[in-house]
Order: structure tokens, then C-alpha cells, then sequence
């Protein structure tokens, strides 16, 4: 037998791309050893050693990058995620506090309401006090000055009696005319009541 005649079959040193190439030079390493032709099974057994570890180093280079590419797309969604939660946390503590500042300004506003009715209230209960002091004063003074003249309001005439609480200056002249002592027979008792209430008032005032 002549070991030199499987030398003829054709052997490249072209490397293995796809997976056909593949198969084709396993199916020409298997007719190499069985013809004996250890040069060119041992050339085809390196194509194959080369392209089964391309293949292997390959899929896991792929795979580190394709792990790296997915890993950037997971936390650029975790990212959004986490923008988009902290977006609507941010909004409904937003609304939450907008809605409590709304209450509280209410709240503020129905307080400062009470406050300045309650202030009006005292005022006015200031205002009705004083007058009914000074109304009893003033009542208390102009029985004084009646009793001071040795009269009674009892007796006084119907006429002078709103000068007692209601003074006026047109009041005071139409009773001065009238009890004058020259026309009210020569009596000034009530002229000088008169006068003094107008003192009294113009005083007080």
C-alpha cells in the first residue's frame, strides 16, 4: 500500500466559517483515517480544534456582552422606574401638602374670623358698657342739678323734660324765651335750670 497516494486529497488550510465547513471536514478527517493519511487527518483535526474553540470563546464573549447590554438596559430601566416613583411620591406629596396648606390657611382664617369677632364682641360690649355708665352718670347729674334747685322731675313742666337727656342748642334758646324771668312772671327757678343743664351738657360733652 502507498502512503503517499491520500496525499492527493485535497487539504486547505482555509479556516472553518460555518458550521457545513464544519461538517464537511469531519467527514474528510474520518476518510483521511481510514486511508491512513495522518498529515492530513492531523491538518483537519487543527481547522476543527480552531473553529470548535472560536466557536466556544466566541458564544461567551457574545454572551458577556449581550449580559453587559442587558445588565445597562435592567438598571437603565430600574433608573426610569425609579425616576418615575420618586416623580409620583414627589407629586402626591405635592398634592398631600398643597391640600394641607389649604386646610391649614382655612384653619388660620376661620381662627383670625373668630379672633376679630370676638374682639368686635368686646368692643361693642365695651361700648354698650360705657354708655350705660355714662347714661347713668349723666342721669345721676341731671337729678342732681334738679334736686341742687329744689325741684322735683316730678313737677318740672312737660316742656323741659327732653332737655334732660336730648340737649340741643335750638332747645335750650326756645325754653330760655319762654322762662325768662320777664315772661314767666318774674320767676327765674327754671331759667337758672335751664342754664344749668346747658352746662351740664356742654361739659359732659
Amino acid at each position: 500500500m502507498n502512503n503517499y497516494d491520500s496525499l492527493k486529497e485535497e487539504i486547505t488550510d482555509a479556516e472553518i466559517k460555518t458550521d457545513t465547513e464544519l461538517r464537511k471536514i469531519k467527514k474528510k478527517l474520518r476518510h483521511s483515517k481510514q486511508k491512513g493519511n495522518d498529515i492530513a487527518a492531523h491538518k483537519f483535526q487543527i481547522l476543527i480544534d480552531e473553529y470548535e474553540n472560536h466557536s466556544v470563546e466566541k458564544p461567551q464573549h457574545e454572551k458577556k456582552k449581550k449580559e453587559k447590554k442587558k445588565n445597562a438596559a435592567l438598571k437603565k430601566k430600574n433608573q426610569i422606574e425609579s425616576d418615575i416613583f420618586l416623580e409620583q411620591e414627589y407629586c402626591k406629596n405635592k398634592e398631600k401638602n398643597a391640600k394641607k396648606q389649604v386646610e391649614e390657611n382655612r384653619r388660620k382664617q376661620a381662627e383670625e374670623r373668630r379672633k376679630q369677632q370676638e374682639k368686635q364682641r368686646r368692643e361693642e360690649q365695651r361700648r354698650e358698657d360705657k354708655r350705660r355708665v355714662e347714661e347713668q352718670l349723666f342721669t345721676l347729674g341731671t337729678y342732681k342739678i334738679i334736686e341742687d334747685h329744689g325741684l322735683d322731675k316730678k313737677t318740672l313742666p312737660r316742656d323741659i323734660l327732653p332737655i334732660l337727656s336730648n340737649y340741643s342748642n335750638k332747645l335750650w334758646r326756645d325754653l330760655s324765651m319762654k322762662y325768662h324771668p320777664d315772661k314767666y312772671n318774674g320767676s327765674d327757678i327754671y331759667s337758672k335750670l335751664i342754664n344749668a343743664l346747658k352746662h351740664f351738657h356742654t361739659e359732659s360733652k
